[in-house]
C-alpha cells in the first residue's frame, strides 16, 4: 500500500510538472484557425482545396498578415500567436510552417497528431484539445480565437472552449462567402446561440475593414482588468 501511495503522488507530481503554469502572465493571446482564415483553401471546393493545401505554396488571405503584424507592431511584448489546424503534421506541416512563419508574427502551431486518430474523440477535437491546452497553461491571459463559417465544425469547437473558459473574450469569426462568391457555406450560428455567449462573438467580412475596430478593442482589452471584457464594444456586424 506504500509503494501505490507513493506512486500515486509520484504520478501526480510527474504530470504537474510536465506543464509548467504560467499564473501571472495576463497577455492577451490570439488563437487562430488557418484554413480560409490565414491562407486560401477553399474548403468548399474539394478540388481546389486539396491543391491549395498539398501542392501551392501559402497564399495569405488578403490583409490578414497585415492585420496580425499591426497588432503586434501595437502591443509588442503583450499580445501572442497560436495557429491550429485539423491538419496532420506529417501530410501539410512543412507547406503551413513555412508559409505561417513567411507571412504571420511568430507563434506556436498546433497539429492533428497522427495517434489521435486511433482515439475518435480526440480525431475530432484536435483543434479543442489544443487550445484547451494553451488555456490551461495560462489561465490568467486574454483569449481571442479566431475562426470561419467554411472550416467544418469549427464554430461549434470554439463555442465549448469559451462557454468552458471565461479567459476567452471574443471569437472573431471570418464569413469568407464576403470574397468568395462561390462558398455555398451557410454560417451556422446556432452553437453560438448560447446566453453565455450572447456578447463574446462577432463577424467580420474582410482583414481591411476589421483593421481598425479590432484594433481598438484589443487596445482597450490590454488595459482593462475586466476578466468578461467580451465584445460587445468591438461594434462590427453580427448575424440576425
Amino acid at each position: 500500500m506504500v509503494l501505490l501511495a507513493a506512486l500515486v503522488v509520484c504520478l501526480t507530481i510527474c504530470r504537474a510538472a510536465a506543464v509548467d503554469i504560467k499564473s501571472n502572465d495576463t497577455d492577451i493571446m490570439i488563437i487562430s484557425d488557418v484554413d480560409d482564415v490565414l491562407r486560401v483553401t477553399e474548403l468548399w471546393n474539394p478540388k481546389r482545396a486539396l491543391l491549395n493545401t498539398f501542392h501551392y505554396p501559402l497564399e495569405p488571405v488578403t490583409d490578414m498578415p497585415a492585420l496580425y503584424r499591426d497588432y503586434q507592431d501595437v502591443l509588442a511584448d503583450k499580445i501572442h500567436f497560436a495557429y491550429v489546424t485539423d491538419a496532420f503534421s506529417s501530410l501539410a506541416g512543412e507547406g503551413y510552417t513555412t508559409g505561417l512563419q513567411l507571412h504571420y508574427p511568430p507563434g506556436e502551431i498546433a497539429f492533428r497528431e497522427v495517434t489521435q486518430s486511433l482515439r475518435p474523440n480526440r480525431l475530432l477535437n484536435s483543434r479543442q484539445r489544443s487550445i484547451q491546452r494553451l488555456i490551461d497553461i495560462y489561465p490568467r491571459r486574454k483569449f481571442i480565437l479566431v475562426g470561419d463559417f467554411a472550416t467544418p465544425g469549427i464554430e461549434g469547437g470554439y463555442s465549448k472552449v469559451a462557454t468552458k473558459n471565461d479567459q476567452v473574450q471574443c471569437l472573431f469569426m471570418r464569413d469568407a462567402r464576403a470574397n468568395n462568391p462561390a462558398n455555398h457555406f451557410v454560417p451556422a450560428t446556432k452553437p453560438l446561440s448560447s446566453s453565455k455567449l450572447s456578447q463574446r462573438w462577432t463577424v467580420f467580412d474582410n482583414a481591411s475593414e476589421f483593421h481598425e475596430a479590432s484594433l481598438g478593442y484589443l487596445r482597450r482589452l490590454h488595459i482593462s482588468n475586466d476578466t468578461r471584457f467580451g465584445c460587445e464594444r468591438l461594434g462590427v456586424r453580427r448575424f440576425q
